[in-house]
């Protein structure tokens, strides 16, 4: 039977810190006598001395009450003082073991573990500890067919210059930087030049304020914008600098970061699918990263994990999934929206383009200083429109279905991003075959959405299939 590390002591006392509100009150008290204030404040300061005694007290009792056994098939966890509970959680259960070495809690050689299981809540870790360098070693010791088998499957490690690569071009901000910087900087130029044009309606002092102010406030914007983007591409170096994995026979191992190092332990068979994502400058360079579904690996409580393979080409990808999760990749699509149901695609962002157009040419007529301004922001406007439409183009081009032996392969679109789920039959909780109006009277199309086991329902849909080609993918799943 082991105890959590000491330092917990001092987060049980944190959440009892509320009890100082009765020193603070009494001191206050103090303060409305009219003498001898601080004499009375020191006199009474036994009453703070007690009040901060019971707090460690407190947080010493819930450490000593709390009790964690490494049994031979089961890890449990005792707790609490007056209302006791007990956790079990059998070892073949654990879908994924989180090891966090926060810098600061490396001096005094203790460590966050995170336990998961699959029948968790609200993607929230089963059990959490605060756990010595020697009982965590004790706890992974117990793990049958963790990271200490003897053969090695697979072990691979990234390039520092696809990682480099992978953070500075491939993230999902860069673009929108790069857009929202130009966007401010012409926007600039265009306010400084209407207030030029209008002077009549503003004294000088007012327009010469304007006029030097402007451009200040514009490269303000542009210097956050671009400090928010360069913070995330060093989170992401950061994040992936030391990132390390090996695949064993029934255990995947994930290092990754330096300044935090983080270690996770990921079951096999307790993955519920692999998704390759992609946005549309990685489609056309044929490049993606590969990530995983699995209770523990993506909690809302941990959101520093690092995707299963941070950048792989399409040249590579079919050889190191296989190697690295031991699936094979088909990048054939056995079953495809045709080119007649382009509109379940393309409608929405042809809406967005329409509505902006007429916006901005009615505005200048109502406004008619605005007209300059009107056709630049009319341009703006229109990239993202036209951007996201050629998206939903290239996601008609793309999706589809395709079912080989007892893996399901699930390409679609979802905003800007492209997704090609990979799981397995047995992992298929449910499968949705849905038409609107539109479908059913017009385009004879139908909507498949597929269900894999999953924390939280996500939901993966391929639409402008035909109902033949539902029906043959849903007799297909069901063998």
């Amino acid at each position: 039977m082991y105890h959590e590390h000491p330092l917990k002591i001092l987060k049980y006392s944190a959440k009892n810190i509320w009890l100082l509100v009765f020193p603070l009150v009494r001191g206050i008290w103090a303060m409305k006598l009219d003498v001898n204030k601080l004499y009375m404040w020191l006199r009474g300061a036994w009453f703070d001395i007690l009040v901060v005694i019971l707090i460690i007290l407190f947080g010493f009792a819930k450490w000593y009450f709390s009790r964690i056994t490494f049994g031979e098939s089961a890890v449990i966890h005792k707790k609490g003082i007056i209302i006791k509970s007990l956790k079990i959680i059998p070892y073949e259960n654990l879908s994924a073991l989180t090891r966090e070495h926060s810098y600061y809690l490396r001096p005094f050689r203790a460590v966050r573990v995170f336990t998961d299981t699959c029948g968790g809540i609200m993607k929230a870790s089963d059990m959490r500890f605060l756990l010595s360098y020697k009982v965590c070693a004790e706890f992974i010791n117990k793990i049958p067919q963790s990271e200490h088998e003897s053969d090695i499957v697979y072990r691979y490690k990234p390039k520092f210059i696809l990682i480099f690569f992978f953070s500075a071009l491939f993230s999902s901000s860069f673009s929108g930087v790069v857009y929202i910087g130009a966007f401010f900087f012409e926007g600039g130029q265009i306010a400084q030049d209407i207030i030029r044009t209008s002077l009549d309606r503003f004294t000088a002092e007012a327009s010469k304020f304007l006029i030097m102010n402007i451009p200040y406030a514009v490269l303000t914007v542009i210097v956050i914008i671009f400090g928010a983007w360069l913070i995330s591409f060093i989170t992401n170096m950061i994040r992936y600098s030391g990132f390390f994995i090996r695949r064993y026979k029934h255990i995947i191992r994930i290092e990754s970061g330096r300044i935090t190092p983080r270690r996770f332990l990921i079951s096999q068979d307790k993955i519920n699918y692999y998704y390759l994502r992609q946005n549309l400058l990685m489609k056309i360079f044929r490049v993606m990263s590969v990530n995983i579904s699995c209770s523990g690996y993506e909690t809302k409580k941990n959101k520093n994990y690092p995707v299963f393979l941070p950048i792989e080409s399409g040249r590579k990808i079919k050889s190191d999934l296989e190697n690295a999760a031991g699936i094979r990749y088909n990048h054939k699509r056995q079953y495809k929206p045709k080119f007649s149901g382009i509109w379940n695609y393309i409608w929405f962002a042809v809406l967005i383009a329409a509505v902006i157009f007429p916006v901005f040419r009615i505005l200048p007529r109502i406004i008619p200083e605005l007209d300059e301004a009107a056709s630049f922001f009319l341009i703006m406007a229109e990239i993202p429109a036209i951007w996201f439409f050629i998206v939903r183009i290239a996601a008609l081009l793309t999706s589809g279905v395709t079912i080989d032996g007892e893996l399901i392969y699930v390409r679609y679109s979802k905003r800007f991003d492209f997704y090609t789920i990979i799981g397995e039959k047995s992992k298929l909780v449910k499968l949705d075959v849905k038409q609107n109006l539109f479908q059913r009277y017009v385009s004879h199309k139908c909507t498949v959405s597929f269900y894999f086991h999953n924390e939280i329902s996500q939901r993966h849909y391929v639409k402008g299939l035909k109902l033949e080609q539902a029906k043959e993918i849903s007799e297909k799943c069901l063998r």
